[in-house]
């Protein structure tokens, strides 16, 4: 790629993103909010956050990853530069990131075990605590 293509990509980056700040600050804050975080966080309502955070980060395999994968396939294809080392590699990168899924899944089922157990001696520990407590302030009266 030239330098001036980049360049020229570069600044409508730039522009669009300093765009999309100035045009939420003008235009929201003469209509009652303050700045772009309380637009944000007025419009954001916490179901949405949690439906989002599940499809970017449980479903990112399939909706996320495997598209681009096709997409980027086809791209390669288009420009005929696809050979068998390219797909070799790219099912590679879509085997380790299914590794790395499946660790967190493996690793989050641990740590809901080890909570579960855990919990009958947390509440033995504020039993004891309120034993405590409860004899410290029989000998104070």
């Amino acid at each position: 790629m030239k330098n001036s293509t980049l360049l020229i990509r570069s600044l409508v980056i730039i522009l669009l993103i300093t765009g999309f700040a100035h045009f939420f600050y003008y235009n929201y804050s003469e209509s009652g909010h303050d700045s772009v975080i309380s637009f944000f966080s007025n419009t954001l309502q916490w179901e949405s956050v949690e439906y989002w955070f599940y499809v970017f980060n449980d479903l990112s395999l399939v909706y996320i990853i495997v598209p681009f994968f096709v997409i980027e396939l086809i791209r390669y294809a288009f420009l005929r530069r696809l050979n068998k080392d390219l797909i070799l590699d790219s099912i590679t990168n879509i085997i380790t990131f299914g590794g790395f899924f499946l660790i967190e899944i493996i690793l989050g089922i641990l740590a809901s075990v080890v909570a579960i157990n855990v919990n009958p001696f947390l509440q033995r520990a504020n039993y004891e605590k309120i034993r405590a407590d409860m004899t410290q302030l029989e000998k104070a009266l």
